[in-house]
């Protein structure tokens, strides 16, 4: 395992780093949590309910210098811990005990690397945490990708009083109204009146098709557009961004999600439009996920792909607009290359044999993809 963080000289580091108030592990593990403790942990990008079921420790795999320092001083902690309940993020609604499934055996387990909020190895070691509750806060999103595998995050343990009953959702839910709970209120409508929330599905299709431009619309267009504030998933940071929001129209609620990252090319930015009927009170799953109600909008009045084609500007080609429409639509622009992708109700990706889907069915998603030239 790579040592993650550079680890000081001295051994000025205490477990109490891991609380606002300074008690010792012993100490805070047999009395709760400070509120400024449940305020910061809920305040991170991942947050969890968890029982430590073992602490590690072990050597490194970076090279370490411990100058004047004993031999063991570049050691890291590691811990595995049982997850009890775990918050979603804004556009992932799994949450936490799905997201970091590193004992793929064991799927409401997972493993860590201990640390204090400012990134640094907990000391004294922290044996006397095994078999306590708590709240375990990620600070970074880990990236869940082939080249981050066996890579383990960093999280920060605050210990709660043993034997009382937890509610996380309710816990975090004054802390965290941004995101997080099981069922969190929709994005905000922003006040005023907007266009948007009146026009018909023939208007919504031109409005759709104004996002393919030039250059990739940023959020507060977006939100002006929609009338509606879109939420960020993650910190934004200049290789990456993702925003999601839900626009509550007559015609058909969209839900709207742009996403940036650092690619080869640069800076690429993809927006998805995902259209659906108005949420019913009983829906099971956030509104950034998909429902089996969701797709009553195929009935009646719909938006299809024709629609947006026909509308695009004029500078997209007429002999690029049209079917089949389980293609990608591309054109150049001066700044960036530019993408559409549809996706049709019970589209079904073509087979090697498949005869080409010519249909022009109602829309689930459309895509729009800036990538740099």
């Amino acid at each position: 395992m790579p040592l993650l963080h550079h680890v000081p000289r001295a051994w000025a580091w205490a477990w109490a780093m891991l609380f606002a108030s300074g008690a010792a592990l012993s100490t805070a593990a047999k009395s709760p949590a400070l509120p400024k403790d449940v305020t910061w942990a809920c305040q991170q990008p991942e947050v969890a309910h968890v029982r430590l079921l073992q602490v590690m420790v072990q050597e490194p795999q970076a090279p370490c210098v411990a100058i004047g320092a004993a031999p063991d001083h570049c050691n890291v902690v590691k811990a595995r811990a049982t997850i009890l309940d775990a918050l979603p993020m804004v556009g992932a609604s799994a949450g936490l005990a799905r997201r970091l499934r590193f004992n793929r055996s064991v799927p409401d387990e997972l493993e860590v690397l201990l640390t204090s909020r400012d990134g640094q190895t907990v000391r004294p070691l922290p044996f006397e945490a095994v078999n306590t509750q708590g709240l375990l806060a990620l600070q970074t999103v880990p990236a869940l990708t082939a080249a981050s595998e066996g890579v383990l995050p960093d999280g920060v343990f605050i210990p709660l009083q043993s034997g009382i009953e937890v509610d996380l959702d309710q816990l975090c839910r004054p802390i965290r109204h941004w995101s997080g709970q099981k069922q969190p209120p929709l994005p905000e409508q922003l006040p005023g009146s907007f266009p948007a929330r009146t026009e018909d599905v023939t208007a919504l299709a031109r409005r759709m098709a104004a996002l393919v431009r030039a250059t990739p619309p940023d959020v507060a267009s977006l939100e002006r557009a929609f009338g509606s504030r879109l939420l960020a998933v993650r910190p934004a940071t200049d290789e990456q961004a993702d925003e999601r929001g839900l626009a509550r129209l007559q015609a058909s609620w969209v839900g709207i999600q742009r996403k940036t990252w650092l690619s080869a090319r640069g800076l690429t930015t993809r927006l998805i439009l995902s259209l659906t009927p108005p949420h019913a009170k009983d829906r099971q799953v956030p509104w950034w996920d998909k429902d089996r109600g969701d797709t009553a909008h195929t009935l009646g009045n719909c938006v299809t792909p024709s629609m947006v084609m026909k509308a695009l500007e004029e500078q997209w080609p007429m002999e690029r607009r049209g079917p089949p429409y389980d293609l990608l639509f591309e054109n150049a622009y001066p700044h960036y290359k530019v993408r559409i992708g549809f996706m049709p109700h019970l589209l079904v990706s073509p087979g090697p044999y498949a005869q080409r889907n010519l249909t022009d069915q109602c829309l689930d998603d459309m895509s729009v993809e800036f990538e740099p030239r």
